[in-house]
């Protein structure tokens, strides 16, 4: 089953749990959205392991 939301004029898909289907569709202002659903405000550490996570999957692809 795919979910997703409207940002900036844009559906944007993501799986049950919430991640992005399409690593394209990542943009520095969905993180807070994204956080949000988990009631959740990004920090300066958040954002280092968001950045590392992202870095880490367009490297490995995993």
């Amino acid at each position: 089953m795919e979910y997703h939301f409207e940002y900036a004029g844009k559906t944007i898909a993501t799986d049950k749990a919430g991640y992005l289907l399409n690593v394209d569709d990542w943009q520095v202002e969905l993180g807070p959205i994204l956080a949000a659903t988990e009631s959740i405000e990004l920090t300066e550490n958040h954002w280092e392991v968001v950045n590392f996570v992202r870095s880490f999957y367009l490297e490995f692809n995993t």
